[in-house]
């Protein structure tokens, strides 16, 4: 198994998202799932970048730019 080496990024949230990850991070914690915050944030901004790689289609560009 390779460990990667993580480095500290530092982003302003919503206290309200900032709530949803805690709240997330802990039911999955009761249900015995072993996971890290860091864990959760890097899985999803992979599903992000996933998405957008897919251009016009791209869900999350959809909202950026409904958002304008």
């Amino acid at each position: 198994m390779t460990i990667k080496k993580k480095s500290k990024a530092g982003f302003y949230l919503t206290q309200k998202t900032i709530d949803r990850l805690e709240k997330r991070y802990l039911l999955l914690k009761l249900e015995g799932i072993p996971v890290v915050k860091s864990d959760l944030v890097e899985i999803a901004l992979g599903m992000l970048f996933d998405d957008l790689s897919r251009g016009d289609d791209s869900t999350v560009k959809a909202k950026l730019t409904a958002a304008l």
